[in-house]
């Protein structure tokens, strides 16, 4: 049996059947906007959350996954909503002032178990098509998650390997993640690498000749 957590701002109004074979959710003006039914596969339950940790919104804002972290932007550069690949960027480009690269610290602190953990998933998106990883926080970050596109990567590396990221290349798009973070020293380039196995989750000194995706933080 499969239950599911509703988590809600304190604001909306929940009106449970007395029999508790149903959740209806009204918004503050009375009217319904959704009804969970309960059945022998989904078992629904309420969780109230007076504010949540961070903001979970898809529209350019930030989510906090571990506690002083950096704030991660919720969908990639270029891209227009968590599920979308965004942009392919070369190393050393720029951000608007609000946002900047993940240093190698941040990044590094992402992959740590003791702070988050990873669920790939080949199903996400209003198609259900889209693949990667949902990375959330734990403990009271728990609630609190990005998800990373499996976007692959663009360009030709210096040993000649050829990353196209369209749906022909069946090694990278949809598979393979690549994710750009800030190096201290100008003659490493760096990247976070995933693929569709928790034990590829590691990070790689890049090439400056592919161009690959960017999760901003930001800029504080």
């Amino acid at each position: 049996m499969m239950k599911k957590i509703l988590l809600f701002i304190a604001c909306v109004m929940v009106c449970m059947a007395v029999n508790a074979q149903a959740i209806k959710i009204y918004d503050e003006d009375g009217t319904l906007i959704a009804v969970y039914v309960n059945t022998a596969d989904n078992q629904y339950k309420v969780q109230f959350s007076n504010s949540p940790v961070g903001s979970k919104d898809i529209d350019g804002k930030w989510v906090q996954l571990w506690a002083d972290g950096p704030k991660w932007a919720t969908y990639n550069l270029g891209g227009s909503e968590s599920n979308v690949y965004g942009g392919y960027y070369e190393w050393g480009t720029t951000l608007e002032s609000d946002w900047r690269m993940p240093t190698e610290d941040e990044m590094n602190s992402l992959t740590n178990t003791g702070l988050t953990s990873w669920e790939w998933t080949d199903e996400y998106g209003p198609g259900a098509n889209v693949s990667g990883y949902w990375v959330s926080g734990l403990g009271v970050y728990s609630n609190n998650s990005i998800f990373l596109p499996a976007s692959g990567a663009q360009g030709v590396e210096d040993s000649g390997d050829v990353y196209n990221a369209t749906p022909s290349d069946g090694e990278a798009y949809g598979y393979d993640g690549y994710y750009w973070y800030s190096s201290v020293d100008p003659d490493i380039t760096q990247y976070l690498y995933f693929y569709d196995t928790k034990e590829a989750i590691t990070s790689y000194e890049g090439t400056e000749t592919i161009a690959v995706s960017v999760r901003p933080v930001l800029n504080e």
